[in-house]
């Protein structure tokens, strides 16, 4: 027969069940109690004989009519997986691309008009440029 633990119930809604005989194994514990509310998100948490405490998350309880098979994961394990990186790309300009873990074989072909870029230049030049021989030498006839 397995040895069977104290453990406590805390519930999301925070109330607290204790004093539950249940076999906790890494990923089931079995729990004899039918008459107990265990649901998915629950916690069940047990005190080692070291004084650590192990918090298990109850993924499915298992209810089953001889007491409940409890899917369960080690709590800090979940948070760990959970802890993902978040990347923003922003993007600007005509054809952004973005290649993640792949080469880029496209060809890209842009049109535009080089009068309206040109137009574009000249009045930064002139709106930003108050030296009249830089002003001159930055621009180009058309």
């Amino acid at each position: 027969m397995f040895e069977e633990d104290s453990v406590k119930l805390i519930k999301l809604s925070g109330k607290i069940v204790e004093g539950i005989r249940a076999n906790v194994q890494p990923n089931i514990i079995f729990i004899k109690d039918t008459n107990l509310p265990i649901e998915e998100d629950d916690i069940i948490e047990r005190k080692l004989k070291n004084g650590l405490i192990e918090r298990y998350l109850v993924l499915d309880r298992g209810y089953y009519h001889s007491g409940y098979q409890c899917k369960v994961k080690k709590e800090n394990t979940v948070k760990k997986q959970n802890s993902q990186n978040t990347i923003i790309y922003n993007l600007n300009g005509y054809n952004s691309k973005v290649n993640i873990q792949s080469t880029d074989s496209s060809i890209t072909i842009v049109k535009s008009d080089s009068n309206e870029i040109f137009d574009k230049l000249i009045n930064v030049i002139d709106s930003n440029v108050e030296n009249s021989k830089a002003n001159s030498s930055l621009k180009c006839e058309k």
